[in-house]
C-alpha cells in the first residue's frame, strides 16, 4: 500500500511539474508589425548583429504593471534600456493582443508580459521578422 502511494505522489508531482513548464512559441510578424519593429529598431538605435554573411536586429519588448496603475512598456536590446512612447505603446497593444504573450505575476500587485522581436537574414535575402513568446 505504501509503495502504490509513494509512486502515486511521484507520478503526480512529475506531471504538475511538466506541465508548469511552459515553451517558447515564435509567430511570425504581419507587415503592420514589421513596420513597427523597424521603426522601433532605427529610433532606437538597435544594433545589428553580424556573423559572417547572416545579419540580425534582435530587441525584447516588456510590459509591466504594479496594481491599477497603467502598464509602463519598455524596449531592451543588449545593455540599453528605454521607456517607449504612447504612439509606440499603441500599436504594441495590438500585437500583445494578437499573440497573447503569458502574464506573468511577479508578486502580489505586479504583473509582465515579455516578447522577443528578431528580424534575421543571410546573404541578400530580406529579413524574416519574428516574435517569440512564452
Amino acid at each position: 500500500m505504501k509503495k502504490i502511494l509513494i509512486i502515486g505522489l511521484i507520478t503526480l508531482s512529475f506531471s504538475v511539474f511538466a506541465t508548469s513548464i511552459k515553451r517558447s512559441t515564435t509567430v511570425e510578424m504581419t507587415q503592420e508589425e514589421v513596420q513597427l519593429a523597424i521603426q522601433l529598431a532605427n529610433t532606437y538605435e538597435v544594433a545589428l548583429d553580424i556573423n559572417g554573411p547572416c545579419t540580425a536586429t534582435k530587441f525584447e519588448i516588456s510590459s509591466v504593471t504594479r496594481g491599477f496603475n497603467p502598464a509602463t512598456w519598455t524596449l531592451n536590446a543588449g545593455e540599453n534600456s528605454y521607456e517607449l512612447q504612447d504612439h509606440e505603446i499603441s500599436e504594441l497593444v495590438s500585437l500583445f493582443n494578437r499573440i497573447n504573450p503569458t502574464l506573468i505575476v511577479l508578486n502580489s500587485v505586479q504583473t509582465e508580459q515579455r516578447v522577443y522581436i528578431r528580424g534575421a537574414s543571410c546573404g541578400f535575402t530580406p529579413n524574416d521578422w519574428t516574435v517569440t513568446f512564452n
